[in-house]
């Protein structure tokens, strides 16, 4: 522990050029622990993030992150009566893991290294989101090309839990002047307990939600682009 705080002391008095960078990645969620044995259900979405530069100490950054990970659903068409009339509906219900992160992001490497590594320290939250519906397109819209949907019963389900932990971060610039670059990331997060729904099942309009309970540790594996955004060109 105390010759990895001397590295960082020393990184931070080398010289990093500010800078505002973005990073849109696809992330895949391996569940851990409790959550693992109550819903082991590997999951993917994306995750997109902002990060700054700091300008007196240019060898940490300060980032925030939103993502969406799908976890399970179901959707089916149902051709019957429902609400008194009779129609095809569909029948559906998701179950989505939303991301609202801060992260610290510490580059071990200076800048004349043709790559970069990150140790990063995230904590945020995480909501566990069922919605469940049954819908109709009604027409198609001519301005907008898209469909007109009349929901007949709609239901969200959130539980908020406590998202912490770290991981190792590795970023590859691209091209002669290295404005993209490809990031690799690994990640584990402590997740706090939460009541949640696994895969839902539906049998005409009827959907039936299974109840789950654990706490929500999960491993995430990501990949993705870097490029920088809200940078002023130098003179």
């Amino acid at each position: 522990m105390q010759k990895l705080f001397f590295i960082v002391l020393l990184l931070v008095n080398k010289a990093y050029a500010q800078a505002n960078t973005a990073t849109l990645n696809l992330q895949v969620c391996f569940p851990q622990g409790d959550y693992k044995k109550t819903y082991p259900v590997t999951s993917s979405g994306l995750i997109f993030g902002i990060a700054h530069t700091l300008k007196d100490q240019p060898a940490f950054s300060i980032a925030g992150e939103v993502g969406i990970l799908q976890v399970s659903g179901a959707n089916k068409y149902y051709t019957g009566f429902y609400n008194n009339e009779y129609n095809t509906f569909v029948v559906a219900s998701w179950n989505h893991i939303l991301t609202f992160a801060a992260t610290l992001k510490v580059n071990l490497l200076s800048e004349d290294e043709s790559w970069k590594l990150y140790i990063d320290c995230s904590f945020g939250s995480n909501a566990f989101v069922t919605f469940s519906s049954i819908s109709r397109d009604l027409y198609r819209d001519p301005i907008t090309n898209t469909d007109v949907t009349k929901f007949y019963y709609s239901d969200l389900h959130t539980a908020w839990t406590l998202r912490a932990g770290g991981g190792m971060e590795v970023e590859i610039p691209l091209g002669l002047q290295k404005k993209i670059a490809l990031v690799f990331k690994g990640s584990y997060l402590y997740g706090s307990n939460a009541s949640y729904y696994a895969r839902p099942a539906i049998h005409n309009t009827h959907i039936n939600l299974a109840p789950r309970s654990s706490n929500t540790s999960m491993l995430l594996a990501e990949t993705g682009i870097r490029f920088g955004i809200f940078n002023k060109q130098k003179e």
